[in-house]
């Protein structure tokens, strides 16, 4: 029920795009999901992040951005095995 509410809120204070990769992020309890949802999550802060850091004046820290993606893709490889 509370997911409801909270869905309902984003849908009416962020952008329909934002709204729809939001959506993405939401793993449907299938595992090969779950790194879709994960991949989407990655864009979404990675585009707030640098919207947020712009406005307030900061540089958004692509090289742990990366770093954590890379790590993310290392464990994704290692699962497979």
């Amino acid at each position: 029920m509370a997911r409801r509410w909270v869905l309902t809120l984003l849908k009416n204070y962020l952008p329909k795009e934002q709204y729809d990769l939001y959506l993405e992020t939401l793993p449907d309890g299938d595992f090969l999901h779950f790194w879709t949802a994960l991949e989407q999550a990655c864009i979404l802060f990675r585009q707030t992040g640098e919207k947020v850091a712009e406005a307030l004046g900061f540089v958004f820290p692509e090289k742990e951005e990366k770093g954590f993606r890379q790590y993310v893709n290392i464990v994704k490889e290692e699962m497979k095995k």
